[in-house]
């Protein structure tokens, strides 16, 4: 097995999906000294829920990589085999590294990769794993502009679920980096939007670059829905402090009852303000309690799919490729 070496210090956007990791991934790739990588690496979390933190079967590792929809366009399957079908078995930092190594080529020399893929949020162990002092930044948003803009999309999904999505990922984000010394930063997608040159001038700060103004210079290929959940798609040239509020004129106050019940002392953390600071309103009780029964029977259920595809992969049962 080669020796285990991890892609130095890179940088990882995370946070609860529809909290604005894509409008910070589009500005923070933007500057010279940060070299983006294309869409989602999703196939990090599915490398290891597929093989673990050893590959045994390079083959099946680069088929499934080089598969997946998110697969970058400007990197070739020929590329990756080269580089990691003669190292079998190998980690799956080693793996990591070399497919970084692969795809940046030169354009890596003096340059700090940006990695952006909102659910690792819930796997930050794993990322310090298999990267080396990797930078974490967690963007979030009001949770209910969040639950807002999940269920847009997503209608199928109560108020309930999707708020507790976003406390899920919050809490896992803050509890890593309580127990870790690896560098996090924080940043309020409200504040991002709102006082862009600001933030982005204290994050680059943090990061140990210079502030460059190129950062506000962006296009970024978007997807809106409408409020019947029609998509339309858009270029975004400039970053919307109007959608910072939007929950407010659409969202009944049973609606943010809801998520406030279930997010309340999470806002707290990041004065969030609550609509109703007393708790005294208590409209839509039966509601409220059909959705919390309803969310907990649906997620044991997605937990024990989830764990018996994890046994499936990785005993054969299942496709690696799938």
């Amino acid at each position: 097995m080669t020796r285990s070496r991890k892609p130095s210090s890179p940088i990882v956007i995370v946070g609860c999906q529809r909290s604005g990791t894509t409008l910070l991934r589009t500005m923070l790739g933007n500057h010279p000294a940060i070299l983006e990588h294309p869409d989602e690496p999703q196939f990090i979390l599915g490398l290891y829920q597929r093989f673990g933190f050893e590959i045994r079967d390079v083959r099946e590792a680069i088929e499934y990589v080089a598969g997946h929809p998110y697969f970058p366009k400007s990197l070739s399957r020929e590329a990756l085999e080269s580089a990691l079908r003669p190292l079998n078995p190998i980690s799956l930092a080693d793996f990591l590294d070399a497919y970084l190594a692969v795809w940046a080529g030169d354009a890596i020399h003096g340059k700090q990769v940006l990695l952006k893929h909102p659910h690792l949020v819930f796997s930050l162990g794993l990322v310090q794993r298999v990267f080396r002092d990797p930078i974490v930044i967690h963007i979030l948003r009001d949770p209910s502009a969040n639950v807002l803009s999940q269920r847009t999309p997503w209608p199928q999904f109560s108020i309930w679920e999707c708020a507790m999505l976003w406390r899920n990922a919050v809490r896992n984000a803050r509890r890593w980096a309580e127990r870790t010394d690896e560098q996090y930063l924080e940043v309020r997608y409200e504040d991002l939007v709102h006082q862009p040159e600001v933030i982005l001038g204290r994050l680059t700060s943090d990061l140990g670059l210079s502030f460059t103004p190129r950062m506000l210079d962006f296009r970024q290929e978007t997807t809106l829905f409408s409020d019947a959940g029609t998509p339309s798609q858009v270029t975004l040239t400039s970053p919307d402090p109007t959608r910072t509020h939007r929950w407010q004129e659409i969202l009944s106050d049973d609606e943010i009852y809801r998520i406030e019940q279930c997010c309340r002392r999470e806002m707290g953390w990041w004065d969030y303000p609550l609509s109703d600071p007393e708790g005294t309103k208590k409209p839509g009780t039966a509601l409220l309690l059909a959705e919390m029964a309803d969310y907990k029977y649906k997620n044991l259920g997605r937990k024990a799919m989830a764990q018996a595809r994890i046994i499936g992969w990785r005993t054969g049962l299942i496709s690696k490729i799938e």
